[in-house]
């Protein structure tokens, strides 16, 4: 059985149709299906078209939540990119002028590249 037939199992999605390798959904998996389903139609793709409609993005209040949402999620990104780099200097100088070995452990792991 593979690990997602088992999730689904696990969870009252699906069931083992007894003495087969098939397996039907059940009442509580049919009603989640349809949830989902429902939520896509009704919310996902009015609220993504408005996001994508430039005559209603203007005056909609879930594009204006969107781009505030995108203006602090870029300030927070750009605080953190800052913080790393001034860290990764301070690490840089401290063991320059120092005449202890430099930890390259210590000043690789905070000088990667931040995935972001």
């Amino acid at each position: 059985m593979s690990c997602d037939l088992r999730r689904l199992r696990l969870h009252g999605i699906i069931e083992r149709i007894p003495k087969t390798q098939r397996y039907r959904l059940t009442r509580f998996g049919l009603k989640t299906a349809l949830f989902y389903r429902r939520i896509q139609q009704r919310l996902l793709r009015r609220g993504l078209s408005e996001l994508h409609d430039h005559r209603i993005s203007e005056s909609s209040p879930l594009a204006l939540a969107w781009s505030q949402f995108h203006q602090v999620l870029d300030d927070f990104t750009q605080l953190n990119l800052a913080a790393r780099n001034l860290t990764c200097l301070l690490l840089v100088f401290q063991f320059k002028d120092s005449s202890l070995p430099i930890e390259t452990h210590k000043v690789n792991n905070v000088c990667q590249p931040a995935n972001f």
